[in-house]
Protein backbone atom coordinates (compact mmCIF):
# COMPACT_ATOMS: atom_id res chain seq x y z
CA UNK A 1 0.00 0.00 0.00
CA UNK A 2 1.24 3.46 -0.81
CA UNK A 3 -0.20 6.87 -0.12
CA UNK A 4 1.24 8.42 -3.28
CA UNK A 5 2.65 6.83 -6.40
CA UNK A 6 6.20 7.54 -7.46
CA UNK A 7 8.20 7.32 -10.67
CA UNK A 8 9.72 3.92 -9.83
CA UNK A 9 6.23 2.43 -9.41
CA UNK A 10 5.19 3.76 -12.80
CA UNK A 11 8.28 2.30 -14.47
CA UNK A 12 7.81 -1.04 -12.68
CA UNK A 13 4.24 -1.21 -14.04
CA UNK A 14 5.55 -1.32 -17.62
CA UNK A 15 6.36 -5.07 -17.68
CA UNK A 16 6.07 -8.29 -15.73
CA UNK A 17 9.19 -9.21 -13.80
CA UNK A 18 11.03 -12.48 -14.35
CA UNK A 19 9.88 -13.59 -10.90
CA UNK A 20 6.18 -13.19 -11.73
CA UNK A 21 3.77 -16.05 -12.32
CA UNK A 22 4.32 -17.33 -15.85
CA UNK A 23 1.79 -18.94 -18.22
CA UNK A 24 1.82 -22.68 -17.55
CA UNK A 25 2.42 -22.23 -13.83
CA UNK A 26 -0.26 -22.73 -11.20
CA UNK A 27 -1.43 -19.98 -8.92
CA UNK A 28 -1.83 -20.62 -5.21
CA UNK A 29 -5.33 -20.82 -3.74
CA UNK A 30 -5.24 -17.37 -2.17
CA UNK A 31 -8.04 -15.94 -0.05
CA UNK A 32 -10.13 -12.96 -1.18
CA UNK A 33 -13.34 -11.36 0.08
CA UNK A 34 -16.72 -10.89 -1.57
CA UNK A 35 -18.59 -7.58 -1.54
CA UNK A 36 -20.05 -8.44 1.87
CA UNK A 37 -16.62 -9.00 3.37
CA UNK A 38 -17.05 -12.76 3.51
CA UNK A 39 -13.88 -14.75 2.80
CA UNK A 40 -13.62 -17.04 -0.20
CA UNK A 41 -10.76 -18.72 -2.00
CA UNK A 42 -9.49 -18.04 -5.49
CA UNK A 43 -10.24 -21.69 -6.34
CA UNK A 44 -13.94 -21.02 -5.77
CA UNK A 45 -13.86 -18.47 -8.60
CA UNK A 46 -12.51 -20.90 -11.22
CA UNK A 47 -13.58 -24.37 -10.11
CA UNK A 48 -16.34 -24.77 -12.70
CA UNK A 49 -14.94 -22.83 -15.67
CA UNK A 50 -11.92 -20.73 -16.60
CA UNK A 51 -11.51 -17.37 -14.88
CA UNK A 52 -10.60 -14.00 -16.35
CA UNK A 53 -9.26 -12.16 -13.34
CA UNK A 54 -8.70 -8.44 -13.83
CA UNK A 55 -7.00 -6.26 -11.21
CA UNK A 56 -8.31 -2.76 -10.69
CA UNK A 57 -9.36 0.07 -8.41
CA UNK A 58 -11.59 3.12 -8.31
CA UNK A 59 -8.66 5.52 -8.86
CA UNK A 60 -7.30 3.71 -11.91
CA UNK A 61 -8.48 5.32 -15.17
CA UNK A 62 -7.45 2.18 -17.05
CA UNK A 63 -9.77 0.11 -14.83
CA UNK A 64 -12.64 2.48 -15.45
CA UNK A 65 -12.05 2.50 -19.22
CA UNK A 66 -11.93 -1.32 -19.32
CA UNK A 67 -15.28 -1.86 -17.56
CA UNK A 68 -17.55 -1.56 -20.66
CA UNK A 69 -15.49 -4.10 -22.59
CA UNK A 70 -15.38 -6.45 -19.61
CA UNK A 71 -19.18 -6.18 -19.45
CA UNK A 72 -19.30 -7.07 -23.15
CA UNK A 73 -17.10 -10.10 -22.49
CA UNK A 74 -19.42 -11.06 -19.62
CA UNK A 75 -22.48 -10.85 -21.86
CA UNK A 76 -20.80 -12.77 -24.68
CA UNK A 77 -18.89 -15.45 -22.74
CA UNK A 78 -20.24 -15.43 -19.19
CA UNK A 79 -21.64 -18.94 -19.56
CA UNK A 80 -18.17 -20.25 -20.54
CA UNK A 81 -15.76 -18.08 -18.52
CA UNK A 82 -16.07 -16.45 -15.09
CA UNK A 83 -15.13 -12.79 -15.30
CA UNK A 84 -14.12 -11.22 -11.99
CA UNK A 85 -12.52 -7.93 -11.05
CA UNK A 86 -10.24 -8.17 -8.03
CA UNK A 87 -10.10 -4.88 -6.18
CA UNK A 88 -6.47 -4.14 -5.34
CA UNK A 89 -4.57 -1.13 -3.99
CA UNK A 90 -5.62 2.30 -5.22
CA UNK A 91 -3.54 3.05 -8.31
CA UNK A 92 -3.67 6.81 -7.75
CA UNK A 93 -4.56 7.52 -4.13
CA UNK A 94 -4.97 11.10 -3.13
CA UNK A 95 -6.47 13.47 -0.65
CA UNK A 96 -10.05 12.85 -1.75
CA UNK A 97 -9.72 9.10 -2.27
CA UNK A 98 -6.92 7.78 -0.05
CA UNK A 99 -5.37 4.34 0.10
CA UNK A 100 -7.57 2.13 2.33
CA UNK A 101 -6.03 1.39 5.70
CA UNK A 102 -8.51 -1.33 6.66
CA UNK A 103 -10.16 -4.20 4.84
CA UNK A 104 -13.57 -2.59 5.39
CA UNK A 105 -12.41 0.63 3.69
CA UNK A 106 -11.16 -1.44 0.74
CA UNK A 107 -14.49 -3.29 0.56
CA UNK A 108 -16.31 0.08 0.65
CA UNK A 109 -14.16 1.32 -2.25
CA UNK A 110 -15.01 -1.83 -4.23
CA UNK A 111 -18.73 -1.36 -3.55
CA UNK A 112 -18.47 2.25 -4.70
CA UNK A 113 -16.82 1.15 -7.96
CA UNK A 114 -19.62 -1.37 -8.52
CA UNK A 115 -22.33 1.22 -7.87
CA UNK A 116 -20.85 4.20 -9.70
CA UNK A 117 -20.01 2.21 -12.83
CA UNK A 118 -22.87 -0.33 -12.66
CA UNK A 119 -20.46 -3.26 -12.81
CA UNK A 120 -22.47 -6.32 -13.85
CA UNK A 121 -19.90 -9.01 -13.04
CA UNK A 122 -18.45 -10.05 -9.68
CA UNK A 123 -15.97 -7.88 -7.83
CA UNK A 124 -13.87 -9.47 -5.09
CA UNK A 125 -11.50 -7.70 -2.74
CA UNK A 126 -7.90 -8.67 -2.20
CA UNK A 127 -6.64 -8.68 1.37
CA UNK A 128 -5.49 -5.39 2.85
CA UNK A 129 -1.86 -6.30 2.17
CA UNK A 130 -2.57 -7.48 -1.39
CA UNK A 131 -1.69 -11.16 -1.19
CA UNK A 132 -3.32 -12.06 -4.53
CA UNK A 133 -2.10 -8.89 -6.18
CA UNK A 134 1.48 -9.69 -5.16
CA UNK A 135 1.14 -13.26 -6.45
CA UNK A 136 -0.01 -11.98 -9.85
CA UNK A 137 2.51 -9.09 -9.87
CA UNK A 138 1.37 -5.70 -8.67
CA UNK A 139 0.20 -4.20 -11.94
CA UNK A 140 -2.70 -1.79 -11.47
CA UNK A 141 -4.91 -3.20 -14.25
CA UNK A 142 -3.65 -6.53 -15.50
CA UNK A 143 -5.67 -9.43 -16.88
CA UNK A 144 -5.00 -13.08 -16.04
CA UNK A 145 -6.82 -16.02 -17.59
CA UNK A 146 -6.74 -19.00 -15.23
CA UNK A 147 -7.82 -22.54 -16.09
CA UNK A 148 -10.06 -24.66 -13.90
CA UNK A 149 -6.98 -26.43 -12.53
CA UNK A 150 -5.42 -23.12 -11.43
CA UNK A 151 -2.94 -22.90 -14.31
CA UNK A 152 -2.23 -19.44 -15.69
CA UNK A 153 -3.17 -19.65 -19.37
CA UNK A 154 -2.69 -16.03 -20.43
CA UNK A 155 -1.76 -12.67 -18.96
CA UNK A 156 -1.74 -9.10 -20.18
CA UNK A 157 -0.25 -6.02 -18.52
CA UNK A 158 -3.43 -4.13 -19.30
CA UNK A 159 -7.00 -5.40 -19.45
CA UNK A 160 -7.55 -2.71 -22.07
CA UNK A 161 -5.57 -4.80 -24.56
CA UNK A 162 -9.00 -5.92 -25.68
CA UNK A 163 -7.89 -7.69 -28.86
CA UNK A 164 -5.43 -9.94 -27.01
CA UNK A 165 -7.84 -10.62 -24.13
CA UNK A 166 -10.67 -11.35 -26.58
CA UNK A 167 -8.43 -13.75 -28.54
CA UNK A 168 -7.44 -15.59 -25.34
CA UNK A 169 -11.06 -15.78 -24.17
CA UNK A 170 -12.19 -17.10 -27.55
CA UNK A 171 -9.47 -19.75 -27.50
CA UNK A 172 -10.21 -20.98 -23.99
CA UNK A 173 -13.98 -20.94 -24.56
CA UNK A 174 -13.52 -23.31 -27.53
CA UNK A 175 -11.12 -25.59 -25.66
CA UNK A 176 -7.91 -24.41 -27.31
CA UNK A 177 -4.62 -23.83 -25.50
Amino acid sequence: RVDHINFKMIVDDMWFSRKSLQPGQRIADIGVFNENGEPTKLRDLHKDKPLLLVTGSMTCPVTVSSLPTLSDFQAKLGDQVNIVLVYVREAHPGEDFPQPQTLQEKIDHAKMLQQVYAVDFPVVVDGIDGELHKALETMPNSAHLIGTDGTLLFRSLFSTDHAAVDKALAAVSTGQE
